[in-house]
């Protein structure tokens, strides 16, 4: 019993030992990452999540006395390899900050450690890597011109009986504005110009490279590029609108090449409406998938100016687009049946 009852008590003596031990190391562990005592060192981001090329800013306070030195800032990727060095300088205030552009090439969580007088402290953020699309749009066009008449043929003519005339006498002051009975509608609408951004259509086999609304893609890339699953999403007010695509046709683009993709109407005079209008393109590249998008557009001015991307922003100016011949006013309907064959080969979803 004796024997039993010594086992006992030196096992929980070594048990009571182990937690000691165990206890003081993790507190020395812990000292040796803080600050000395009596020092206090911060280190915090302005966000926890960033981009590719966003601004990312660390900032933070020494409470002790600053005797000049820098704080020295480390930025671990998410392999905790270190990517930056820095030596930031300490005001007169205790306080430090420093700016860098988010440009790392690797997606996850980034580990910041701030150091002075051999203490640190660390903080982190997520970083997402943004891969820039080969192919954008650089030019929409959502609403070309009227289609004026040399003749007396215009739509202040009154209506067809049944139908209703929904064109004006001062549509265009001093103008004759072309119009059309669509198929299916009741109201004779003004017919608008087609036109083009390039001459050169997107998808050749399949569409023309100009209508009343359209966009340019251009390819960024110094190379070819063969794009597959080319697919067109129309937004209205940030809400699914329409849908074209994905296309079976693989769409080669050579070096800074630019094409036209054309939305050609079918039984009514505009495709898309005029205001808070997106467009997107998805396509796969390289087995990347990509997709291009701009931002929300309105056209109400009827005229040749064109929504430009420069790269950076887009900006409404006017745009020296190509008017394509019309036909006489007796055509509508002929446009439509050949319309109505291109958007057969065309898979498309609208609200």
């Amino acid at each position: 019993m004796k024997t039993l009852l010594s086992i006992i008590t030196i096992s929980g003596i070594v048990f009571a030992v182990t937690i000691f031990v165990s206890t003081s190391l993790a507190f020395a562990q812990e000292a040796i990452t803080g600050p000395p005592p009596g020092e206090t060192l911060t280190a915090i981001t302005d966000s926890s999540y960033y981009e590719t090329n966003d601004t990312i800013t660390i900032l933070g306070v020494l409470e002790s006395a600053n005797d000049g030195k820098p704080v020295a800032i480390q930025i671990f990727n998410p392999t905790n390899v270190i990517v930056k060095n820095y030596q930031v300088p300490v005001d007169n205030n205790g306080k430090y900050n420093l700016k860098i552009n988010g440009d790392f090439g690797v997606t996850g969580q980034y580990k910041v450690v701030a150091c002075i007088h051999n203490g640190c402290s660390s903080t982190y953020f997520k970083f997402n890597v943004k891969q820039t699309p080969p192919v954008i749009i650089t030019k929409v066009e959502l609403d070309s011109p009227f289609l004026l008449m040399p003749d007396n043929r215009t739509c202040t003519l009154p209506a067809k009986p049944g139908f209703i005339n929904n064109c004006l006498t001062d549509l265009i002051p001093g103008k004759k504005v072309q119009c059309g009975y669509f198929i299916g509608s009741k109201t004779c609408e003004p017919i608008h110009q087609s036109t083009t951004g390039t001459n050169q259509s997107c998808f050749s086999n399949y569409d023309t490279s100009s209508a009343p609304q359209w966009f340019d893609v251009y390819n960024t890339q110094n190379t070819t590029v063969n794009l597959q699953n080319f697919t067109v999403m129309e937004k209205w007010n940030q809400q699914f609108y329409g849908q074209i695509g994905p296309y079976t046709t693989i769409l080669e683009m050579k070096p800074h090449e630019k094409c036209t993709y054309a939305f050609s109407p079918v039984n009514e005079p505009l495709t898309m409406p005029l205001n808070n209008m997106a467009i997107d393109i998805s396509y796969n590249y390289n087995n990347k998938d990509y997709n291009a998008s701009t931002p929300s557009l309105s056209d109400n001015y009827n005229d040749m100016s064109t929504w430009q991307y420069d790269g950076n922003k887009w900006t409404f100016a006017e745009e020296k687009t190509t008017m394509v011949p019309e036909f006489s006013l007796a055509i509508p309907i002929l446009l439509i049946s050949i319309s109505s064959m291109i958007i057969f080969y065309r898979m498309k979803f609208r609200k």
